[in-house]
């Protein structure tokens, strides 16, 4: 699915949702919570997704969450 306001991926079993409207700070809009909603419902439907990362096109904050899935592994660095 194609959206305005954030951009999308799955990568190693992470699904990635980047807020792009770094004209606004990526503020919230009534789109953006729509995009965000869809795509996390999207995300919850594909079995491979164990965990979401939320982050920013410009800015250097991050957010995670578990879906429960799948308990994450965690490697020794």
């Amino acid at each position: 699915m194609s959206y305005k306001t954030i951009h999308t991926e799955t990568r190693d079993a992470i699904g990635i949702l980047t807020l792009n409207r770094p004209d606004r700070f990526n503020t919230f809009s009534s789109q953006l919570a729509a995009e965000l909603n869809t795509s996390l419902q999207e995300m919850d439907k594909n079995a491979e997704v164990f965990a979401r990362l939320c982050t920013t096109e410009d800015a250097a904050e991050a957010v995670a969450a578990f879906t429960g899935k799948r308990k994450p592994q965690w490697k020794e660095c």
